[in-house]
């Protein structure tokens, strides 16, 4: 007697190994999940850090304004309480530009060396 094969039993070499194919398909997509994971923490780190960085130079730069402003009301509150400066830019805008007036509260002005004169006219 002969023994009986089954379809069922029968092996085809190029039959596909499902099981093999799911394994492969769960870890691809726990690495995937995991490589999105790690990428969206590595994000908000970086987003958080470059904010701070931002805000310390915000913090800097609204200082350094607020001193600049400070000492320039110091300088208007120095030349407006000067009569003699008052009297020669007076004389500095009623004049011709070649007055002497002109020369003089240049080179007061340059003497200042918060207000000092860079513009060449």
């Amino acid at each position: 007697m002969e023994p009986t094969v089954n379809r069922s039993q029968q092996t085809n070499p190029h039959a596909i190994p499902w099981h093999l194919v799911g394994v492969f398909l769960l870890l691809a997509a726990g690495l995937s999940g995991a490589g999105y994971w790690h990428y969206g923490g590595h994000k908000a780190h970086i987003r958080k850090v470059k904010g701070d960085e931002l805000s310390s130079i915000a913090d800097l730069k609204v200082g350094e304004l607020s001193r600049w402003r400070k000492d320039a009301v110091a300088d208007a509150e120095v030349i407006s309480s000067s009569v003699f400066i008052s009297r020669q830019v007076k004389g500095f805008f009623e004049n011709p530009p070649g007055s002497h007036f002109r020369e003089e509260c240049r080179s007061w002005l340059n003497s200042l060396p918060s207000l000092a004169c860079s513009d060449g006219g």
